[in-house]
């Protein structure tokens, strides 16, 4: 007798217990806030550690390079057999992987602009390239 009055308030308790956890559940929604149109299928996504810059690869082997707000700043062919993106340390470095190849590199993406100097003073070679560097990391 005792055991049959056990297993009844055992499964008592554990009906309450279960029908407290449901209640518990709340109703979501979502809004979507910006969409990106991409030039191929996306594969994956990455973004990187200070959420300024979105990666996207896609299954063409390229990784697209937008910044948050959805416009894009450029594009890195990487290949094919690429599978898989992952942000890397600092605004534009990622890591890139290949199951196929068992590879897995980390990439620094280097954006490349044209400025007119025409006319302006300069010191050297007309046409030596120039490098720009930005420290955006000082507090």
């Amino acid at each position: 007798m005792k055991r049959y009055l056990f297993k009844i308030i055992f499964l008592t308790c554990m009906s309450l217990i279960l029908i407290c956890t449901l209640s518990a559940f709340a109703e979501t929604d979502y809004t979507v806030q910006k969409s990106i149109k991409i030039n191929g299928t996306p594969l994956d996504i990455a973004v990187s550690e200070r959420n300024y810059t979105v990666y996207v690869l896609t299954t063409d082997g390229i990784v697209y390079v937008y910044d948050f707000a959805g416009v894009l700043r450029g594009q890195v062919e990487v290949g094919k057999d690429i599978d898989g993106i992952a942000p890397g340390k600092g605004e534009d470095s990622v890591f890139i992987k290949s199951s196929k190849e068992k590879t897995v590199q980390r990439i620094q993406i280097e954006f490349v602009y044209e400025i007119n100097s025409e006319g302006a003073p300069y010191k050297g070679r007309a046409d030596a390239p120039i490098v720009i560097t930005v420290f955006t990391d000082y507090q």
